[in-house]
């Protein structure tokens, strides 16, 4: 496929394939619940990242993710080199899947480029796919 690079408000870096159609959206997510003050588990914040990710190092505070949809369900494909061991074992280590604490309302620039996604990911359980590089969690309805 032949991918293009466009940039929109707030320096989003988007993914396009030829028909223009967004796939993807560079981010980094602090994980934990918004209501508590990004401790437990879940999506507190997200920001776009305009950058291209070269020389990734583990972090605890956030994570690198591309945010997309796919057949109508929004994901987050988080970089699993881009999180410390800790930072995998509590928010990716449970057999249930991602677990989201409390709402998070996804920002305008993610509500923009997936219109037909829900603008909030409410709290619940929801399905991830594990590989070697990325853990991604399928908002889809909770489990």
């Amino acid at each position: 496929m032949n991918y293009g690079i466009s940039t929109v408000q707030r320096g989003a870096t988007l993914i396009r394939r030829k028909r223009q159609e967004i796939q993807a959206i560079r981010a980094e997510v602090v994980l934990g619940s918004p209501l508590a003050h990004c401790r437990g588990t879940g999506i507190c914040r997200v920001t776009a990242v305009q950058r291209v990710w070269k020389d990734v190092q583990p972090d605890c505070k956030r994570a690198r993710a591309m945010i997309g949809m796919s057949s109508g369900v929004l994901y987050f494909s988080f970089l699993r080199k881009s999180m410390c061991t800790n930072m995998v074992t509590r928010h990716f280590g449970s057999a249930e899947g991602f677990r989201v604490e409390a709402d998070f309302e996804l920002p305008d620039f993610v509500r923009r480029a997936f219109p037909a996604s829900a603008p909030v990911i409410t709290a619940g359980v929801y399905p991830t796919l594990v590989t070697d590089t990325r853990l991604v969690v399928l908002f889809s309805g909770s489990l």
